[in-house]
């Protein structure tokens, strides 16, 4: 089996960044403003956003913000881009959406972050999220011991992973993560690691709607 040009991803990637700046179906673009944005989906079919001052490197979690909290319209078979990192969390119902964190205007590559539950409402392609990462999908340190993410996933240049977190506290060893969805991860992806940190378990689970209902303007193949 020939090997998936990830670098192809880029392409694409400039494509949905194009349809969010147009709005298309709802699209909508978010700038490369201070550290990243932090996205909560919402079942009421919009999502609230909110501009990342700083960050912690080592944890990967939300320091501070610049400013309040907006609200818009999750748009439906179009694209939430953010030329920047993302932490995203939520539910939605009833919406098919791709997010995306990537920096196409200079070489710092961006992440995007998870630790909270990223779920469906309906499981029958009424609901489908794509995430997609320029560099890593992250699990930020303080995450949720029993953790869901609804989602077909891409780390285009690195990879899918709880990262190896190190130092005193109680977060290091975490119960369960769940993926329904998929993983495509250009550098080796997981959850744990052999010292006992991370997820002790671990359920990913393909969700066979993706290959009739893929997140809008995904790259796909055979």
């Amino acid at each position: 089996m020939a090997a998936t040009d990830f670098n192809g991803v880029l392409g694409d990637l400039a494509y949905m960044k194009s349809v969010a700046q147009a709005g298309t179906s709802g699209s909508r673009y978010l700038g490369n403003t201070h550290q990243g944005w932090h996205i909560i989906l919402k079942t009421n079919d919009t999502f609230d956003v909110r501009n990342v001052q700083s960050f912690n490197a080592a944890t990967n979690q939300i320091n501070n913000y610049s400013g309040g909290w907006s609200t818009y319209n999750i748009p439906n078979d179009g694209v939430i881009f953010a030329e920047n990192n993302v932490w995203i969390s939520g539910t939605v119902n009833g919406r098919r959406v791709t997010i995306v964190g990537a920096n196409l205007i200079s070489a710092s590559q961006k992440n995007v972050y998870i630790g909270n539950d990223i779920r469906y409402t309906n499981y029958d392609c009424t609901d489908i999220i794509g995430i997609i990462a320029q560099n890593d999908i992250d699990i930020f340190r303080a995450s949720e011991d029993d953790l869901r993410i609804d989602a077909a996933m891409i780390a285009q240049s690195g990879k899918i992973e709880r990262p190896h977190y190190s130092g005193g506290g109680g977060d290091l060893i975490k119960s369960v993560i769940t993926v329904y969805g998929a993983l495509a991860s250009n550098q080796r992806y997981g959850f744990a690691w052999t010292d006992g940190t991370g997820y002790t378990t671990r359920n990913l689970y393909y969700d066979n709607n993706l290959l009739y209902c893929p997140p809008p303007y995904f790259p796909t193949g055979t």
